[in-house]
């Protein structure tokens, strides 16, 4: 149980939140979850074994329950909370149910991992075979298989691929890797993966023709944790790595053989720019971009116009879009390629663009870099590193508040702003600041008072109360600065 929380009979307590764990039958989770609420009212489901309503105390809570196989049953911990304090609980809600992991850990679910090859489908590049057997793979769970990383050879020849998928609800991570004329294919629950990727891949007993490189998950590296000299955060560094620079969250790190790795780094990029332009490495002035473009502006400006000029050259060797840091903006994973002679270099890059204002719009990076030739040895102990690098979240709201800052004094000196601009200002800064928090404000309508909840769950729990014959809505952000 969390600090806080209490037994009560079956029930584990803590305020009007409670938790009931229980044993059903596999296929009865569902009913279970859909007939818990017959005592209450307006009871709706609004997710995946998650419910809101007006529970027999009168008052309006969510309910969620969390399932996990145990043989023919399964372990089931169903979670309540009042409307209002369901965000603030879910942390809470995920401690007990990663704790049951362990109580289920001796039962039989060793029926959900799975380690076989079978033959690849003929012809063609290794990307596109392995595209044609995703939908063969997707038919072994509840839906399509989610590719998260894959690396594959020069002549596109051979591909392995990490995955994530569910199968009866329960969360799967699973490896891939196509081999000649075979497909090895590795799966477990997301929660064991870790533990029993190397005891199943070992036991495929594969011939020649298989992944053999591919067969266990990269070494892994022994990182020393390392707090920023400011208290804003801290990393774990490899053996031979050393800090460059650590301030306000914003981190860089050199390693052997010319690696480099940066993690936090954003700006705020204006569209024009009157008098002298500062010369500073990276520093960005024009439209917003898409984020492979302005990556290139950016080394462009860091290796002093060298891309633009002819002296250099850049490539996107791949590129994927993952969900937006900022809600507006668009944030894509890059594995580019840059050459100025006589230096090649290779990176994988997180690169988010998002407007701020009419003025201003926020460029945000954090990659790691190596040289061309040693990118592909030096890349685990680099994303080992980008795991373990944590801020402060103080840190977090001096950063929006630094940001707001420097936009009211960069604004001011270059176009003499009135407060309406201003207020434009704040109001992207209070954007940003809810997206980095992962909320929304909402309010009751009729008495004005308002609170904060989870964006993702926003207009559901809105929607639910009104429902039940409240009047509560969404703030916009320009009613949040007067």
């Amino acid at each position: 149980m969390p600090a806080g929380w209490t037994t009560s009979g079956a029930y584990l307590v803590s305020g009007k939140a409670y938790a009931l764990p229980m044993v059903v039958a596999a296929n009865g989770v569902e009913s279970m979850a859909a007939q818990f609420g017959k005592q209450w009212k307006e009871y709706r489901r609004v997710g995946n074994l998650a419910y809101s309503g007006v529970n027999p105390s009168g008052v309006a809570a969510m309910v969620r329950v969390y399932a996990r196989p145990l043989g023919a049953d399964a372990l089931a911990l169903l979670v309540s909370a009042p409307a209002g304090e369901w965000t603030g609980r879910q942390q809470e809600f995920e401690q007990m149910q990663a704790s049951m992991q362990g109580a289920a850990s001796t039962a039989p679910a060793a029926k959900l991992e799975q380690a076989y090859t079978v033959a690849a489908p003929g012809g063609g590049s290794a990307r596109g075979r392995v595209r044609a057997f995703l939908p063969t793979l997707a038919r072994q769970f509840d839906g399509p298989v989610r590719v998260v990383s894959a690396l594959g050879d020069g002549g596109d020849t051979e591909l392995q691929a990490f995955f994530r998928a569910s199968r009866g609800n329960v969360r799967v991570r699973g490896w891939l890797g196509l081999s000649g004329n075979q497909i090895a294919v590795v799966f477990d629950e997301a929660s064991r993966f870790g533990r029993s990727f190397s005891k199943l891949a070992a036991g495929l007993g594969v011939g020649a023709a298989a992944p053999t490189t591919a067969s266990a998950p990269p070494p892994q590296v022994q990182l020393q944790r390392a707090p920023f000299p400011d208290g804003s955060g801290s990393i774990g560094v490899p053996p031979g790595w050393r800090f460059v620079n650590a301030i306000n969250g914003v981190v860089d790190v050199a390693g052997p053989n010319g690696a480099v790795a940066g993690f936090g780094y954003y700006q705020q990029v204006p569209l024009t720019w009157f008098g002298p332009r500062p010369n500073l490495p990276g520093h960005m002035v024009g439209p917003m971009r898409d984020p492979a473009t302005a990556l290139r502006n950016y080394y462009d400006s860091a290796f002093q116009g060298a891309l633009s000029s002819g002296r250099g050259t850049y490539r996107v060797i791949e590129g994927t879009q993952v969900p937006p840091l900022v809600a507006g903006g668009r944030t894509e994973l890059l594995l580019v390629e840059v050459n100025i002679p006589p230096k090649r270099a290779r990176a994988l890059a997180l690169v988010s663009v998002s407007p701020v204002n009419n003025e201003l719009w926020l460029f945000y990076l954090s990659q790691v870099a190596a040289p061309a030739e040693d990118f592909a040895a030096q890349l685990p102990g680099m994303m080992q590193m980008w795991g373990s690098w944590s801020l402060n979240p103080a840190m977090l709201r001096e950063r929006m508040n630094s940001a707001l800052r420097t936009m009211r004094e960069t604004t001011a000196i270059l176009q003499g702003i009135n407060r309406n601009q201003q207020r434009a200002g704040e109001r992207g800064n209070l954007a940003w600041s809810q997206t980095i928090r992962g909320v929304q404000t909402v309010e009751d309508t009729a008495t004005g008072r308002r609170g904060d909840v989870d964006m993702h769950l926003a207009e559901r729990i809105v929607q639910g109360l009104n429902e039940q014959g409240y009047s509560y809505r969404i703030v916009p952000v320009p009613e949040l600065v007067p």
